[in-house]
């Protein structure tokens, strides 16, 4: 299996930090969903979805209701 080299953009880098220090118990979820992601974008657990607009072409995944 090829694990994908996934970039992490600045304003995804500046959410994830607020994020997490108002909600420091979600951390792990995170990372684990990152790197699920990196293994495998379509497993189920991901609820992964094509973007539109300006970010076309490009997937984004859940790590958890929030």
């Amino acid at each position: 299996m090829v694990k994908r080299n996934l970039v992490l953009s600045k304003s995804f880098e500046k959410s994830y930090i607020k994020f997490v220090h108002k909600r420091p118990i979600l951390k792990n979820a995170i990372q684990k969903s990152i790197l699920l992601l990196a293994e495998d974008a379509l497993n189920p657990k991901l609820k992964t979805h094509k973007l539109s607009g300006n970010l076309y072409g490009m997937f984004a995944c859940s790590c958890g209701y929030d």
